[in-house]
């Protein structure tokens, strides 16, 4: 989703890279087999495609807009440093 929101103007991304593919990814049904000499397989059933550019970011999520990354101090303090930064940038 935030994608697809990203790639058509409906939202300005803050903080760190999304999780999973910008193109799609296949994270529906995957059955396991286990074949008789020890292997196991597991076999991706679905497939989710985005419309977005199939070029833009191979390899990786959805990269922010504005990079906002808190350190291991921040989580520790409860600080919202993502929050922070979006506040500054677009806040009243």
């Amino acid at each position: 989703m935030a994608a697809i929101l990203q790639y058509n103007k409906r939202a300005l991304l803050v903080g760190e890279e999304t999780g999973g593919g910008y193109q799609g990814n296949n994270s529906g049904l995957m059955p396991e087999a286990k074949l008789d000499f020890g292997l196991k397989v597991t076999i991706p059933l679905l497939k989710y495609v985005n419309a977005v550019d199939p070029y833009k970011n191979p390899g990786h999520g959805a990269i922010p807009n504005i990079v906002a990354k808190p350190t291991i101090e921040d989580v520790l303090n409860k600080r919202d440093v993502v929050m922070a930064v979006a506040l500054e940038q677009f806040g009243n």
